[in-house]
């Protein structure tokens, strides 16, 4: 691998640094690159709508197979058999997220009537 540096900057080429990497290594930044949300936004994209915002995608074959060879093609078998699941999960941490709303306002609702009654010497 060559790396360069000019202006105070180290250039080199990606592909050269992928190929010198361990497997492991390769996996630490795999995974770290996955959890990116810029990168989990563009792989979503492709998951839903074959293509990133500005028009890139991965390749993925014109005709379905019964085995998925292709990484999104993969992914969208996977996606398909567990989108009962997944929904599930994330209605329930919906209405999870509104019970928690709707909490929040009834304690204040009700700390504003107690602060309103108090106000008015009392009484209702």
């Amino acid at each position: 691998m060559n790396a360069e540096y000019k202006d105070g900057r180290v250039s080199f080429s990606f592909p050269d640094l992928l190929e010198k990497m361990s497997t492991d290594d390769k996996l630490e930044l795999i995974e770290c690159l996955s959890c990116d949300d810029a990168i989990v936004t563009f792989v979503g994209q492709q998951i839903i709508d074959k293509w990133t915002e500005r028009g890139y995608y991965s390749s993925y074959p014109n005709t379905a197979t019964s085995t998925p060879h292709h990484g999104l093609d993969k992914v969208w078998r996977d996606v398909a058999k567990a989108s009962g699941d997944v929904a599930k999960r994330e209605i329930e941490r919906l209405e999870k997220a509104v019970e928690s709303a709707n909490e929040l306002e009834q304690r204040g609702w009700d700390e504003y009537h107690k602060i309103a009654h108090l106000r008015n010497g009392g009484q209702a």
